[in-house]
């Protein structure tokens, strides 16, 4: 749907309901009607101001964040999980089978270590 302002419409009216040929310029609308027209549209325009930035829904508020913070800074980052290397362990690179098969043989140690 086009939106069109006031004067836009108010000269659209006054062309069509003109009688003269149609290669003559539409009348200018009124000076009353282009001042209403522009102080409607501030008020609106008052009224209806973007926000500065789009509501987020972040959850509860934490009052005392940078207590938060600071304690979590103080505590030694966890380790990363294990890194496993083929060459490390003597497997071939390019040997699937293999490597798929040490998975399959030390699965519960790795989940074990990534767990801790």
């Amino acid at each position: 749907m086009a939106n069109f302002s006031v004067s836009a419409l108010a000269l659209t009216l006054a062309a069509s309901s003109s009688t003269a040929s149609a290669f003559v310029a539409p009348s200018v609308p009124s000076a009353s009607v282009a001042h209403r027209s522009s102080s409607a549209l501030a008020s609106t325009a008052a009224l209806e101001a973007p926000p500065l930035s789009p509501e987020t829904a972040w959850g509860q508020p934490i009052p005392n964040i940078r207590d938060v913070q600071a304690s979590y800074r103080s505590t030694s980052a966890p380790e990363f999980a294990p890194t496993i290397s083929a060459k490390d362990l003597g497997i071939d690179s390019s040997d699937t089978a293999a490597q798929l098969q040490y998975f399959r043989d030390n699965a519960t140690g790795i989940k074990n270590q990534m767990e801790e």
